[in-house]
């Protein structure tokens, strides 16, 4: 009877140490490349699942990787924790998560394998090149969009539509299609991957007894970002966005934004900045789509992380090229709570340099060309401390260049400007001759030159001491048609 008494009460205690286990979670994990190589600086945050826990177990931890790509983490609470959710970003922005049970053990190993770093894709590309058998009608037309891919290597097209400008269609790679009478024909393509990504590229085929004329690229960008905003209450996530980065051609403008916000609401208009008030934490997947006066529509989906995060501060920065080896930096859309403010900031920018002090938006020249992974640290007046890493591309565009897009304004710095600025211009092609100008909101021109662009980034300063305050847009004019970007004379 005593030995029955001895082992029920050591039973009893080994089911107690189960329990206690579950309460306290170690997790550890890594994050590495494709290739095999670790992944440093990179953010994983761990939290725990907020459907599967109790309210009192609801926990989220930002960690970073070290040089080696591991990272760890301890995680307690007073009732158990049943389900974890850890999230780290892919190289191309998309997020991957994994959401393990912890185990009796209480110690929970996860690892993620994001993308080589060498060849971030950055998005779905629909592109064809097409080839004819002669320039008067009729003339058969053999279409190739091998070209076109994915927003990674492993995310596959998986259907196209083709519309040929001549009342014919086709759901073809491939396709070939024959136009009986001479003319101007629109051909355009949209294409779908396996991850849901669309995009849509139009071209112009000429069939006349002369040779077809240059191609004229009218074409639109749908952009935007986001930052938390304060809340009072425990129920309300208050998420604001912006898209005044989305660009058009010149002469064009955008005449309506549609929002779709993950959460099953949406918003139509023309909306530039809006907030959105989220009633749950998750993860969501938020579209912006624009359509302009002349007929261009893009569409722009990322995915968002909304919590309440347990650090009431989150650093965020973007960055601009304004020449081949010169970044500016801007960190003003990092974020604070309420009656807070940011005191110090600290820059790595990932060439073995730092910049301490509180510089919001510092200009920072490397020695090389080359991909560097910048860090922000920010410290704020109520003791907060956070760090953001991201990758930082340095060099000529032509390292990267566009798929579909032979001419290109890569930037206009400093904009707005009130001496000089500065354009940096790319080229896929050698020996391109260029009409550079600049032109008012009603399309008068101010001021031009013409130049020979090279092939890679090329770099002219515009005199805009001259003109009156106001906006304006600078505009590139070749054979492949009009480029343009709006700037603000100051």
């Amino acid at each position: 009877m005593k030995r029955f008494y001895s082992l029920a009460f050591l039973f009893m205690l080994m089911l107690g140490g189960l329990n206690a286990l579950a309460n306290r979670v170690i997790v550890k994990g890594s994050v590495k490349y494709a290739n095999g190589n670790p992944a440093p600086n990179r953010k994983v945050i761990v939290a725990t699942d907020t459907l599967a826990n109790s309210a009192a177990c609801r926990i989220y931890h930002v960690k970073y990787t070290s040089n080696l790509g591991y990272f760890s983490d301890t995680m307690e609470c007073p009732n158990n924790i049943v389900k974890l959710r850890i999230t780290t970003e892919n190289c191309d922005g998309t997020l991957l998560v994994q959401e393990p049970q912890v185990s009796p053990s209480g110690i929970v190993e996860v690892s993620f394998i994001i993308c080589n770093p060498i060849v971030p894709l950055t998005g779905c590309v629909s592109n064809f090149t097409f080839e004819r058998s002669g320039a008067l009608a009729p003339v058969t037309v053999k279409f190739n969009s091998t070209a076109s891919h994915g927003v990674s290597a492993t995310d596959a097209v998986i259907s196209w539509k083709w519309t040929f400008g001549n009342g014919s269609a086709s759901t073809i790679q491939n396709p070939v299609t024959t136009y009986v009478n001479k003319g101007s024909y629109q051909v355009c393509l949209t294409i779908r991957t396996a991850s849901g990504c669309e995009k849509t590229e139009c071209k112009t085929i000429g069939v006349d007894s002369a040779p077809p004329p240059p191609l004229l690229v009218q074409h639109c960008v749908s952009r935007f970002v986001y930052a938390p905003q304060p809340s009072t209450s425990a129920q309300a996530y208050p998420i604001k966005f912006n898209s005044s980065t989305s660009e058009t051609i010149l002469g064009d403008e955008i005449r309506e934004r549609i929002w779709s916000f993950g959460d099953g609401t949406g918003l139509t208009g023309n909306v530039k900045d809006p907030i959105h008030v989220y009633t749950h934490d998750g993860v969501y997947t938020v579209c912006l789509t624009i359509k302009t006066a002349k007929g261009c529509e893009v569409k722009e989906c990322k995915q968002i992380v909304v919590t309440r995060n347990a650090s009431p501060c989150a650093p965020q920065y973007t960055f601009e090229k304004v020449a081949p080896k010169k970044i500016r930096f801007n960190s003003g859309m990092s974020y604070v709570s309420a009656n807070d403010s940011i005191v110090e900031r600290k820059w790595e920018f990932g060439d073995g340099t730092t910049l301490g002090g509180n510089v919001v938006s510092p200009l920072k020249e490397y020695l090389n060309h080359g991909v560097y992974t910048a860090c922000l640290s920010i410290k704020t007046k109520s003791g907060c401390v956070n760090k953001y890493c991201n990758t930082v591309r340095v060099g000529d565009t032509l390292v990267n260049p566009p798929a579909s897009d032979p001419i290109k304004i890569v930037s206009l710095y400093p904009n707005p400007a009130s001496v000089e600025m500065k354009a940096v211009v790319f080229s896929l092609h050698n020996n391109i001759t260029a009409e550079i100008g600049i032109y008012d909101i009603y399309g008068v021109k101010k001021w031009g030159m013409s130049k020979v662009l090279l092939q890679g980034d090329n770099i002219t300063v515009v005199p805009v001491n001259l003109l009156l305050t106001g906006p304006y847009f600078f505009k590139v004019t070749t054979m492949y048609g009009v480029r343009s970007r709006q700037f603000y004379k100051l």
